[in-house]
Formats: structure tokens, C-alpha cells, sequence
């Protein structure tokens, strides 16, 4: 096993004053790839370190506001414009444990390109998932969200000792095996030790914003999302990750066999994108997989493991509620912008210009032949390169416009 020390380490100072410390793996002008660690640790603990100067992958790994050397902050989106102060060329991230969160609003934010959440602590705190916590775990839930400063001292009394006396006692044999071993263990003792160097405040706000709800449009987000956790895993997601998935648009979930919480010393490079495209499937965040190891990936419809969990009526409704709120909210939003749209201002254009198409060059006042309206569709297209190169939404589009003579009529008619 091998954990490198980081290549460089630095601290950006933000515009109100505070500082977000990193550290970086890899060539300075890699393919940047951002790196959420898990809870109560520091920058210094990477992964996949032995491989991103093979993959021209600059790892880049974050101290969390109030963690390692970064001055605290109030809520969970406030990271995610630090983050775009630090890279802001929208890089792809990975997002450990109880930095999930943070990498979500991120990447709800538009702050990343990409988001891989490996062992991906969920939202505990939602109605979906209470019939299904332990007791213990439920009643700190419901703490943290009546009354969280109470929350946050009791998480204050905990320090790096107990965070890896916590560890050892929560993790399945497969992981001990990687946690026990002396070149991880050192490295993990020495990031936890950095994680608390402020105190345990920093560490106690962080776990009640990542223990409440999150204040994260998931249904919002664009970008391509894989979640990635061990079959062994109980401790970050009750459904590892299930519920998760059909609650982020077009998200791939990934169980890896006979594992726990995947860590840095047991996937390296699972999570880390070559800096050619080439090993990546369309929409996917992750490289393949070792051969040796082999993941199953479900959806809601496709797996009964990617189901929902089944509630009583009651929390159903609860759900279905807040649902239909955020429904409505979005509907009248939506509503709102088309109105606008149409509300745009106009600018006058010289119908004189040329412009060229299949008879070459055209005042544009021709395109319309006699027409009130004239369709324009944007094609993006990419000379020289094959048609499973080209934009798929502008390829489609344009494949199911074989025949427009239906258009003709409707912009034919001439307004009353």
C-alpha cells in the first residue's frame, strides 16, 4: 500500500477574509479533479495518489470550512462558492463520506463539471428514510434538527481518538483489513489529528449540516452523477444510496461486492477520469472498474434493491406534501420564465444580409419564401468528426425534421 504525501499545499484567501486550505496531487496542469474528503479529515489524505501523474490528473484535495486549516462557515452552499474561488474552470470532484453533501451543492450549484460520490453519507434527516433508522441514530437525527447547537456540542465532545475508536468499531473485517494496515493507518491517524487542529467545533458543524436537511435542489442538477458504495456498507446510506439515486436526474449508482465504505486505500482510482476522454461511457463520471471487480448498477424500475423504502401511509403523504410543494413551486417558476421570454425585447434586422445555405449566398429575407415565420435551430456540429461525435440533442432534433411541410400552413396563415 502506498499513500503519498501531497505535492503542494496552499491556502486561498476568500473575499471576506477566510481561508480554504488545499493540497494537490499530479502534474500543475492536469485535468483538475476536485476532492470533498470524508468527515473530520484534512486535506492531506488523497487517493488515488500513485496514479494521477499516469492519468495527467491534477488532484486537488479541500479542508472544509472550520476543518484542518480553513476558517468555519455558515451552511453548506457558502462551500461551494469557496470552491469556485479556488477552481474556477468548473473541474470534475469526487466527494468522500460526510463530504457528499458539500460535493452535491457543488455540483447543484453548476461550481463542477462532474460529481463521483464514493461512500456518500445520504440525507439522513429525510421523512423517507425514518421508519428505517436505528433508534440511536434516529433520535440524533431529531435532535440535530430541533435543536442543532445542542447538536453541535455533543459532537464537540468528540476528537480524532474517538473519530478512529468510531471507525474501527462501525467498519466491516474487509475495510479493517485497509484501515489497520500501518502506512494507511499512519496517514489517516495524521489527517484526522490535522482535521480537529482548530477544535471540535469545526467538526461538529460540519456533521449537523451534513445530519440535517439539505438545503440542495438535487432534482436540479445537470451534470453527470455516479454514486459509488460497498455492499458492506451500513453506515453512510440506509438503502447505500438507493433513494439517492432517483432523486438526482440521470445519477448512476454503482455496489461494489464485499466491501464496506470504498477508501483511499482501497480504491484509488476507481472515481479518478483519464485526462482523455476515451474510458469514459457517455454521461459517466467514473472510469471502468478493475476487471476483478465487478459492481452492479440499478435504477428505481430495473433493480428491487433501487426501490424507495416502504413507509407507512402517513410518512408517505408527509413526503408526497413536500413533494407537491416543490412541484408547484417549479411549475409557477416555470410559468414565470416562459412569460418573460416572451416579454423579451426585439431588434431590428436587416433582412438584406447574406446568408449561405444550400443555394449558396441568400439575403436572409429570402429564408422566409413568402412566410410570416421562420423556424432557426441551432445545430452544433463538429466538421470531420463522425455522427456519434455530434451534439446527441441537436441530432435528434434534427432526425425527427425529415418532413416540415406540416409547418407550412400554421406559417402560412396570415394574422387577423
Amino acid at each position: 500500500m502506498r499513500v503519498d504525501t501531497p505535492a503542494r499545499l496552499g491556502e486561498t484567501r476568500l473575499p471576506d477574509g477566510r481561508v480554504l486550505g488545499w493540497a494537490e496531487w499530479g502534474p500543475p496542469d492536469g485535468v483538475p479533479v476536485l476532492l470533498c474528503p470524508g468527515a473530520a479529515t484534512s486535506r492531506r489524505l488523497g487517493f488515488g495518489t500513485d496514479v494521477v501523474d499516469a492519468l495527467g490528473v491534477r488532484l486537488i484535495s479541500v479542508d472544509r470550512p472550520g476543518l484542518g486549516v480553513s476558517t468555519p462557515a455558515a451552511d453548506v452552499r457558502r462551500f461551494a462558492d469557496d470552491v469556485r474561488r479556488v477552481v474556477p474552470d468548473r473541474p470534475r470532484m469526487v466527494g468522500n463520506s460526510q463530504g457528499a453533501p458539500f460535493a452535491l451543492a457543488c455540483a447543484a450549484a453548476g461550481v463542477v463539471s462532474a460529481l463521483a460520490v464514493v461512500s456518500g453519507a445520504d440525507e439522513v434527516a429525510a421523512p423517507e428514510f425514518a421508519p428505517v433508522l436505528p433508534a440511536d441514530l434516529r433520535r440524533l437525527v431529531e435532535k440535530t434538527a430541533s435543536d442543532p447547537s445542542a447538536a453541535e456540542k455533543h459532537f464537540a465532545t468528540l476528537d480524532a481518538d474517538a473519530m478512529w475508536n468510531m471507525v474501527m468499531a462501525g467498519s466491516p473485517a474487509s475495510d479493517l483489513a485497509v484501515y489497520r494496515h500501518p502506512v494507511f493507518a499512519d496517514a489517516y491517524r495524521r489527517a484526522l489529528d490535522e482535521g480537529f487542529a482548530q477544535g471540535a467545533d469545526g467538526y461538529a458543524r460540519d456533521t449537523v449540516l451534513a445530519m440535517g436537511r439539505w438545503p440542495i435542489a438535487l432534482s436540479e442538477i445537470t451534470v453527470p452523477v455516479d454514486l459509488w458504495y460497498g455492499a458492506e456498507d451500513t453506515s453512510h446510506s440506509p438503502d447505500n444510496g438507493a433513494f439517492l439515486a432517483t432523486r438526482i436526474p440521470g445519477a448512476h449508482r454503482h455496489v461494489v461486492p464485499d466491501i464496506g465504505a470504498p477508501s483511499s486505500g482501497r480504491t484509488p482510482n476507481e472515481s479518478l477520469p483519464s485526462s482523455s476522454g476515451d474510458e469514459f461511457r457517455p454521461g459517466d463520471v467514473s472510469v471502468p472498474l478493475n476487471p476483478a471487480r465487478e459492481t452492479t448498477e440499478d435504477t428505481m424500475t430495473t433493480a428491487p434493491s433501487g426501490r424507495p423504502p416502504v413507509v407507512d401511509m402517513s410518512a408517505w403523504q408527509a413526503a408526497r406534501d413536500e413533494l407537491l410543494a416543490r412541484e408547484k413551486a417549479h411549475t409557477r417558476e416555470g410559468d414565470a420564465i416562459a412569460a418573460a421570454r416572451r416579454r423579451l425585447p426585439m431588434v431590428e434586422f436587416d433582412g438584406t444580409v447574406e446568408v449561405v445555405g444550400p443555394d449558396g449566398p441568400v439575403p436572409f429575407l429570402d429564408l422566409f419564401e413568402g412566410r410570416d415565420e421562420l423556424v432557426v435551430y441551432k445545430h452544433m456540429w463538429h466538421d470531420g468528426a463522425p455522427h456519434q461525435g455530434q451534439c446527441e440533442g441537436c441530432t435528434t432534433t434534427a432526425w425527427h425534421v425529415h418532413d416540415a411541410s406540416y409547418l407550412t400552413p400554421a406559417a402560412s396563415r396570415t394574422p387577423s
